[in-house]
């Protein structure tokens, strides 16, 4: 008789703990693949899936020396077609060296 009056409790103390449970998987922050598609995406104004160089210098660090930005578009875009995409952007993560994070990153010192 005693276990028939706490169901009540045990059920509704599992439902609460699922519910947390749903709350934590869903509040988890995405992959670092995803947001590295989601700046690639961003940076990638016209929509065709590539980001061009002046896409690049536009979004990645606007107002940053020309060279220091050709240089690290180059090496990211890895076959050298004058396009980054996707797959490329995330592959070469971290080799902008900063750009963008900081005001003057990529300028001269």
């Amino acid at each position: 008789m005693k276990i028939i009056r706490a169901l009540p409790f045990f059920l509704a103390l599992a439902l609460a703990l699922a519910g947390v449970a749903i709350a934590q998987d869903q509040a988890k922050p995405q992959r670092p693949q995803n947001r590295c598609a989601d700046r690639h995406a961003a940076l990638d104004k016209d929509k065709d899936g590539n980001v061009t160089l002046e896409e690049f210098a536009a979004g990645a660090c606007p107002g940053c020396d020309q060279a220091r930005v050709e240089t690290v578009f180059k090496r990211r875009d890895v076959n050298g077609d004058g396009k980054i995409t996707a797959e490329e952007f995330c592959a070469t993560r971290g080799q902008g060296q900063g750009m963008g994070k900081s005001k003057g990153a990529g300028k001269p010192q």
